[in-house]
């Protein structure tokens, strides 16, 4: 249950995903059915609220990974679920997407608000499943995936980059496992 302030963010938010970053702060205030004064009693300027925003729109999809990553057989499909999930992202909140690219936030590694933090979490918790290989970094590698992910694989959807992606920080096992997962369709 969110809270007042979740709330409002919230109903600002999806006026955004609707609507564009292109109007002004009257036609926002406007949109959520308030004044232009109450956004800047909130917010102390245009920029203040979009950064708020964007860490909400970070958090968002942070939280729906979470609660989806516990359907998940194993790490191999929680990593291609996370990539899925920031696939979705790039086509429902275009505005989110690219500013998070220029604020580089995406490769920060503060917990529970950034996408390689959430990289490296994946690959820690496979302790007891020995699938990705001893000799990866978690947080060397999270930063690449991420790079990947944001900056590669955003332009070319070729499964094949997935592969070559994954495949080097895999055990035998883990490899295995990647290779009975339809990639292609995950990238539809």
């Amino acid at each position: 249950m969110l809270n007042l302030k979740e709330r409002k963010l919230d109903t600002l938010y999806h006026f955004y995903i609707e609507n564009g970053d292109n109007l002004t702060i009257e036609e926002i205030a406007e949109g959520i059915g308030v004044t232009p004064k109450t956004i800047f009693n909130r917010y102390h300027s245009r920029e203040e609220m979009e950064n708020e925003l964007q860490i909400y729109w970070r958090q968002q999809i942070l939280n729906d990974v979470n609660s989806k990553m516990e359907f998940c057989n194993n790490q191999v499909e929680k990593l291609l679920f996370l990539i899925n999930e920031i696939l979705t992202a790039q086509k429902s909140s275009a505005f989110f997407f690219e500013r998070e690219l220029e604020m580089r936030k995406i490769f920060g590694n503060e917990p529970d608000n950034s996408f390689a933090y959430a990289v490296q979490q994946i690959i820690d918790e496979d302790k007891n499943f020995f699938i990705f290989s001893e000799r990866v970094n978690p947080e060397i590698y999270s930063q690449y995936f991420i790079y990947v992910i944001f900056n590669i694989l955003v332009i070319n959807k070729n499964p094949q980059l997935i592969d070559f992606l994954l495949t080097p920080i895999l055990t035998d096992e883990g490899v295995e496992i990647l290779s009975d997962i339809d990639i292609e369709r995950l990238l539809e």
